[in-house]
């Protein structure tokens, strides 16, 4: 950086002359503008303000299950760390589901909507778990 003959740097001298007010005619009018009784205007409006009608309540989006199936691949241990890992459960609930699909042959892991469900499934498949989803009835 290139110093001056103040011994001041050019970004220094450059900001400290945009610190300096300057006398313009746009810095003596009013933020705003003219206020209403310098313009002549009418401070009251006689316009009433009709109630807005209330937005109806968004419908419920349709809720799809993520199951997991049964397989002779992975292990028990692998299933549990992946369902709370992936499935953001807890211990017991990934243990549970995991024996659901052990024993039955299907466990449910979460219930959400579409997108979130085809998403998550989607991660279980990249950790080499069976999974499908499915609307609940």
């Amino acid at each position: 950086m290139k110093c001056n003959d103040h011994g001041l740097s050019e970004v220094t001298a450059h900001a400290k002359a945009e610190e300096t007010p300057r006398d313009t005619p746009e810095q003596s009018l009013p933020v705003g503008g003219p206020t209403p009784e310098e313009s002549g205007a009418s401070t009251s409006t006689a316009t009433p303000t009709k109630p807005r009608p209330a937005r109806p309540a968004p419908a419920p989006m349709p809720q799809w299950q993520v199951l997991l199936h049964n397989d002779d691949v992975n292990s028990m241990d692998y299933v549990v760390a992946v369902l709370e890992r992936v499935g953001r459960l807890l211990r017991p609930a990934a243990t549970r589901c995991m024996m659901d699909a052990h024993m039955r042959g299907v466990g449910v892991v979460l219930t959400t909507h579409r997108e979130r469900a085809e998403f998550i499934a989607e991660q279980f498949r990249s950790m080499r778990l069976v999974v499908t989803i499915e609307p609940v009835r």
